[in-house]
Parts: structure tokens; C-alpha cells; sequence
């Protein structure tokens, strides 16, 4: 009969004591917990787009040693932990190879094969979820160019967008929306929260004093 110290470990990882089906021993001999080797490994793998032949150094920091993720994969690891290596080593095929393309949507796990050497000129349709789209490997060079020239575009009209409202523009001190003025006194009056400020310092009313825009104007010339 076991003890019950025999029948349970303490994941040196997640110091969790786990039961001896949900443990791994490692070719260094060390042991880890599955949950937490197949989700360190899933995460090496779409972190560097690694397949199931690649090479790892242990998990353990202070160990030189090396393994495969085939290694880990056929050990005694419960389905369930497998099934996270399965997901992240099929992210990192689709991500891997040109001929394949998934479906665009979030969430939508579809992805299907296309012929890499036709410049396409239909949009490819998923057949789970109907969603359309024109895959990179299908845009000619003309699309690949207008594409970038609209990536600038895009990003020179967000940059005047932000000078524009630096220098037309304040925001109301209260609720932080947007103002501009086109005329009349430095008094304003926010059409969202009815905050008043000052145009010109942002200081609100009632404790707004006139006397600093006067020592502003009249001290450069003292």
C-alpha cells in the first residue's frame, strides 16, 4: 500500500501537488507536472514556429540538457495535456506554410488549402463560416503597392490629425472632450459637461484670474 506522500508530488513549477499520472519525468530526471510542461512547451512552439521534431533546453533553468518535443509528446502526458502541444503545433503549420489559409475571421478554426502560384483574382470564401477574403499570396505586385501607399496615406493623416488638434484645438478640463474655437473671448463653455475654463491657461471658472494674462502681456515690455 502507498503512502500517501507517495501517491501525490509538488510540481517544483507551480508547487502544486499533483497526482503520479499527472507527473512527468524529464530525460534529466527531473520532474514537472503536465500542465505545466505542455503549456511552457505550446508556448515555445508559437513563440519560435517550432514542429513537433524541433529541439528544447529543459525547463528547468539549471539544466543543460536537451529533448524533442516528440519526446515529451509520447511520454505517459494525459490526452488533455497533449491536446494544448496539438493546437499550438498546428498554429505554427498554418503560420509556417504558404499554401495554407485560415479563415480570417476570430474565432473561426477553418483553413484550407490554395494554390500558391495563381495570382487569384476571387476572393477565397470559408466554407464554415461564409466569411470572404483576398489572401496575401494572391495580391500582385500593383495590390502590394497600392496597399503600401495606403499604409502611408493612413499614417500621414493620423499624424496631421494629431498636429490639427494640438494646435486648433483644447480639451475641456472636465470630461476631456475635444473644443474648438473659432472666435469671440477666451470664456468657454463645453457643450457636453457645461464645464467653463479659460481658452488660453485652462484654469476654471469661477477661479479663473484675469490678472496673470495681464502680467503676461505687460511684463515684456517693462
Amino acid at each position: 500500500m502507498s503512502t500517501p506522500q507517495e501517491s501525490s508530488f509538488t510540481c517544483p513549477i507551480c508547487l502544486i501537488s499533483k497526482s503520479p499520472i499527472e507527473i512527468n519525468t524529464l530525460p534529466c530526471q527531473q520532474k514537472a507536472c503536465s500542465d505545466c510542461l505542455s503549456e511552457w512547451i505550446a508556448q515555445k512552439i508559437l513563440e519560435q514556429n517550432l514542429d513537433i521534431d524541433h529541439h528544447l533546453g529543459c525547463i528547468f533553468s539549471n539544466c543543460q540538457k536537451r529533448l524533442t518535443i516528440q519526446t515529451v509528446y509520447s511520454s505517459n502526458m494525459l490526452p488533455v495535456y497533449k491536446q494544448k502541444i496539438d493546437k499550438a503545433l498546428l498554429k505554427s503549420y498554418l503560420s509556417r506554410e504558404q499554401d495554407i489559409s485560415k479563415c480570417p475571421k476570430p474565432g473561426c478554426p477553418y483553413a484550407g488549402v490554395i494554390d500558391i502560384h495563381t495570382k487569384c483574382k476571387e476572393d477565397l470564401k470559408c466554407e464554415l463560416c461564409g466569411t470572404t477574403w483576398t489572401d496575401k499570396v494572391h495580391l500582385t505586385w500593383q495590390d502590394n503597392l497600392l496597399g503600401g501607399l495606403k499604409n502611408i496615406k493612413d499614417s500621414i493623416d493620423e499624424s496631421l490629425s494629431w498636429l490639427w488638434k494640438k494646435a486648433k484645438t483644447k480639451q475641456c478640463p472636465n470630461c476631456q472632450v475635444f473644443i474648438e474655437k473659432e472666435d469671440g473671448c477666451f470664456h468657454i463653455v463645453c457643450s457636453r459637461c457645461s464645464q467653463e475654463f479659460c481658452w488660453d491657461c485652462g484654469s476654471e471658472y469661477p477661479r479663473h484670474n484675469y490678472g496673470m494674462h495681464l502680467l503676461q502681456i505687460v511684463i515684456p515690455f517693462i
